[in-house]
């Protein structure tokens, strides 16, 4: 099956570089320029409800919505990089209550059109990272309009979780606005069976174990605009949500008899239990000056956490508590940036600008069996960011934009075990050319320095119960710093037919963060020094009408790269921990307006990856395995569908080999060894959704 997914998307990619390209049948506008326009009239024939719904019509945008799902927007700061999804132009002026929160609030009723831009543009809020979704809403005062989805998901053995979701969109007076109630819920189980095996490979036992887990909250947003008569405008929105996870992780070990069969030996109860708390404040205020065009963009956000982590061994009626550990953990961001976009001549353009950020985290862990050097710890980070950014159209056909970012930051932390006080500063320059060779092919090439932001919680101990040990928090860990260098080449066929993308990189790391020893015999994360990624990337998003399948859409991706660092206890040449060599993604959809259906699936396959620590050698052999989910949909009318999705309807599949050695690897000495097995349950999700 493996080898087939593969061979699917090496000839997909193929066919729509060139072989297929020429019989492809026309189905929507066809832009001109770096710029290509989705109208209002374009989507009506699939009776879109909300904006996502219409952004999964356009040829790449499923795989847009999935990227933009996976990104957990864990960074502090507001940053010139950002969501690649801008309302009229602008970014979301939130961190939690951000853009892929408002794609199923924004009805379709409300967009005038969807705007694909290729590259970067200037006035635009954030950096594009090859195509850019500008989503244009309608202007004045509208007639108030309310959107409701109700959901429920559905696993074998476990309980529902329904789950409501009800806005409303309106004006007041010239002020328009958006009132959402979200109650989510998510659900999920996986199995891990696990063959224990001595040091000679001689089977010593079986463990069975189910992971239960369980995330539900409840959360009210809303955003408030309002546009002055001298043509400056302010924003407004807000975010509370209060939230509860839960994991229950039940582990059954069997040892063998001497007849080759198995006998329950004790279980192992891991339940974990977490509350959180989360609001947030942000808004922007444009105004026009003689020098240009000048925004504020601001946030407030507070989150906290306080979880306990149990462990059992129960054998008979007896249950004998291992461990118990309390987590309490706060954080806390400001982030002020303003930008003043100048135009400078029909050629050149300039941004410049500064952001200023404070953050803090508040984090301590009362480990019942375990001294540590840092438990707990208060980390407070000041960090000014100044830029400017120079776009030049050279010609019609070639624009060159570079852009200088200077960052400073100082760090403070203090513990019981810790006082100290870092300071940090870096410059970031990133150049993009851009060459049209004309309306449907361009040429990109990116050179970027990156900095990555550090992880606040590696500063402090914490449990890893994959491992059941403690982590020691490192104080000394400094930022990767990373060239980064791409080639792309995209091509959109004409009359919507599609888009193929061909892109190779290569980036070079320092400083690059991994598993190092922090205090003899105890690890936890740090810097290890130079490390390598390079690679290829073939994307593309074809329509198949020339196959007589009208409206439907091919989507795959193929990614190989190979990333090389020094292991720090063997010395040895790796791969980046957890990385996956490949990934191959096949996403089809099809629509049937005549019978206002539509369905689709998702094939997704991520190759090998491992990591390697000071008593632990991990490989996953397949990767993730193929992960695959389907899905129909039934458009009652322009306002309400009803749509069926079943997730990991392969289970999943995980195989991952684990070599444990005596106190340190660079003894060499073998423990055991582990073949493990993951699967997660099928699940199947229902919905209906619709405005009014």
């Amino acid at each position: 099956m493996r080898d087939q997914i593969k061979r699917s998307v090496r000839n997909a990619l193929m066919v729509t570089l060139g072989v297929c390209t020429p019989q492809i049948s026309s189905s929507a506008q066809d832009g001109s320029g770096s710029t290509l326009t989705y109208e209002q009239a374009y989507f009506s024939p699939y009776k879109p409800v909300s904006l996502r719904d219409m952004i999964q019509q356009v040829p790449g945008g499923s795989g847009m919505l999935k990227d933009l799902d996976n990104d957990e927007n864990n960074a502090r700061g507001f940053g010139s990089n950002g969501p690649q999804i801008l309302i009229n132009g602008k970014r979301i002026s939130g961190k939690s209550n951000n853009t892929n929160s408002q794609l199923t609030r924004i009805l379709a009723s409300q967009v005038v059109r969807i705007d694909l831009i290729r590259g970067n543009a200037e006035g635009l809020d954030v950096k594009s990272n090859g195509i850019l979704y500008n989503v244009i809403l309608k202007e004045g005062t509208q007639k108030a309009t309310n959107f409701f989805k109700v959901q429920t998901d559905y696993i074998k053995g476990r309980s529902t979780k329904p789950r409501l979701l009800v806005s409303r969109n309106g004006t007041l007076g010239k002020m328009p606005y958006s009132l959402t109630y979200d109650h989510d819920a998510w659900i999920q189980r996986e199995r891990f069976d696990e063959n224990h095996f001595t040091a000679d490979r001689v089977f010593s036992g079986f463990r069975r174990r189910f992971a239960d887990k369980t995330w539900q909250g409840n959360k009210f947003s809303g955003d408030l605009q309002y546009d002055f008569d001298n043509g400056d405008s302010l924003r407004l929105n807000g975010l509370y949500k209060i939230s509860d996870f839960a994991k229950t992780d039940l582990e059954d070990i069997h040892l063998p008899l001497g007849d080759n069969s198995l006998q329950l030996d004790s279980t192992v109860s891991l339940p974990f239990e977490e509350d959180q708390l989360n609001w947030e404040f942000g808004g922007d205020y444009e105004t026009r000056t003689s020098l240009g065009s000048l925004k504020f963009i601001f946030v407030i956000n507070r989150e906290t956490f306080d979880a306990i982590e149990q462990g059992f061994s129960i054998k008979g009626v007896d249950s004998v508590l291992q461990y118990e550990n309390i987590i309490h953990k706060a954080r806390q961001e400001k982030i002020l940036r303003t930008t003043l976009n100048s135009q400078l001549s029909d050629q050149h353009s300039l941004e410049t600008g500064a952001e200023i950020a404070f953050n803090s985290l508040d984090k301590n862990t009362n480990f019942s069996d375990a001294v540590v050097q840092n438990p707990d710890s208060k980390v407070k980070e000041t960090r000014v960011e100044v830029f400017a950014t120079h776009n030049y159209k050279v010609t019609n056909k070639l624009n060159l934009q570079t852009t200088l970012n200077s960052e400073y930051s100082r760090i403070g932390q203090v513990g019981s075990n810790i006082n100290q006080m870092r300071t940090f500063f870096f410059l970031k320059p990133r150049i993009e050319v851009r060459y049209d060779f004309s309306d449907h092919d361009q040429l990109r090439l990116l050179v970027e320095r990156k900095i990555s932001q550090l992880n606040f919680g590696n500063f402090v101990a914490e449990f890893d119960d994959d491992l059941g040990r403690v982590t020691e928090g490192n104080p000394d860990l400094v930022p990767e710093k990373t060239w980064e260098t791409s080639l792309t080449y995209e091509k959109r066929f004409a009359d919507d037919k599609g888009s193929a993308e061909v892109k190779v990189f290569y980036d070079k790391t320092t400083d690059h963060i991994d598993v190092v020893e922090i205090t003899p015999g105890n690890t936890g994360t740090g810097n290890i020094g130079d490390a390598f990624r390079y690679g290829i990337q073939l994307k593309s998003d074809l329509r198949l009408g020339f196959m007589g399948l009208d409206d439907a859409i091919l989507s795959v991706l193929g990614r190989w790269h190979k990333t090389e660092v020094t292991d720090p206890f063997t010395r040895e040449k790796r791969q980046f921990q957890w990385w996956n060599n490949t990934r191959y993604t096949v996403a089809y959809r099809h629509n049937l307006p005549k019978w206002n259906l539509s369905w689709g699936f998702d094939l997704e396959e991520l190759g090998r990856n491992g990591r390697t620590t000071l008593t632990v050698r991990d490989i996953n052999r397949g990767g993730t395995g193929l992960q695959a989910s389907a899905y129909a949909e039934y458009s009652f009318n322009n306002a309400m569908k009803l749509k069926l999705k079943g997730f990991s309807l392969f289970n999943d599949p995980r195989d991952k080999s684990r070599q444990f050695f005596v106190d340190d690897i660079r003894l060499g000495i073998t423990d055991h060894f582990e073949e493990q097995q993951r699967f997660i349950s099928r699940k199947v999700m229902i919905s209906l959704e619709g405005s009014f």
